[in-house]
């Protein structure tokens, strides 16, 4: 009977003590989470090491023209850093978001997103990346860059982030 009481009472402060860790699991990669608001997949990019090393090496985020997906000339460049740095370090899983600024509806802020995304997914396939290696995913205006309503801001987060697993 003790020592069915005393394993009852391990298991019980077992567990009960698992519900008070406030450990962080990212904290110890968290070099860049002190800055303001950062590319909306950083949180995501830190989850692995060659995340981090993605982040440290090469641009994450492109920018857009507004109400456009095409992609600029200065965009190609990053997206081709982008590539090179995929098919150096066998990178399988990539997450492509497209994001857009506060004007326009939800709905077709959404669809352009989408757009964006899918023209940074046809860049990368274009160029050798295998198309089952990427997701796409839209955020529209959920998830600004920067939150201010001016022309610069605006600027900031017509963007699509690339993260890569």
């Amino acid at each position: 009977m003790k020592v069915k009481s005393l394993f009852s009472l391990l298991l019980f402060s077992t567990i009960l003590s698992g519900c008070f860790n406030n450990v962080d699991p990212l904290s110890e990669k968290q070099t860049r989470l002190q800055e303001p608001r950062t590319e909306s997949g950083f949180y995501e990019n830190i989850a692995s090491e060659v995340g981090q090393k993605f982040i440290e090496n090469v641009s994450d985020t492109i920018f857009f023209e507004y109400n456009s997906e095409g992609l600029t000339d200065e965009a190609k460049l990053i997206i081709d850093s982008q590539i090179k740095f995929i098919k150096e370090n066998n990178i399988r899983k990539i997450i492509i978001e497209g994001h857009a600024d506060e004007r326009g509806t939800r709905e077709y802020n959404l669809a352009l997103g989408e757009k964006r995304a899918n023209s940074v997914k046809k860049y990368l396939v274009a160029k050798g990346v295998n198309p089952f290696f990427i997701q796409v995913i839209s955020y529209g205006k959920e998830r600004p860059l920067v939150e201010t309503h001016t022309e610069s801001a605006w600027k900031k987060n017509r963007r699509g982030v690339t993260i890569v697993m």
